[in-house]
């Protein structure tokens, strides 16, 4: 069982002031990356607790592999972000996260790659939860509430 508290993100309590990086180009949080055809993942930038066994007070970024984005076990790390960009993890590196990672961190840099977006994901107006479809970016609601409220 992975225990979960040992991280912090965007809509944690705010961590030590140590473990804050300074002028980071990329803030935590979670980013929609859209791709040309349409189809889209989802990734969480976080930072972990100082008292984590694993990489103390380093930022990480994840790919949401399941179907709550709002779990911390539907997201599986892959790298390490800082000021410099996002540094792959050796046994994902022949894999299709590195170019994730690339187009991740060029589109949050404010460079463009063709056809490519990228959202910084909001909340649903109705229930709260974290939105990361583009149609549900855009239209601020979730497709669950959506059809709940008949839509």
């Amino acid at each position: 069982m992975i225990d979960y508290s040992v991280f912090d993100d965007a809509f944690s309590p705010t961590p030590e002031a140590a473990t804050i990086p300074s002028a980071s180009v990329v803030p935590n949080g979670i980013y929609t990356l859209t791709f040309p055809c349409g189809s889209h993942r989802t990734f969480r930038i976080f930072t972990k607790r100082s008292t984590a066994k694993f990489a103390p007070g380093k930022r990480v970024v994840a790919m949401l592999i399941g179907p709550d984005n709002a779990s911390f076990s539907d997201y599986e790390p892959f790298a390490f972000c800082d000021d410099k960009g996002i540094h792959v993890w050796k046994r994902f590196q022949n894999q299709r996260q590195s170019e994730y990672a690339r187009l991740l961190w060029m589109l949050a840099t404010g460079c463009e790659a063709d056809g490519h977006t990228l959202q910084m994901s909001k909340r649903c107006l109705r229930c709260n939860r974290v939105l990361t479809t583009s149609a549900s970016l855009a239209e601020g609601i979730g497709p669950e509430c959506k059809e709940k409220l008949g839509g």
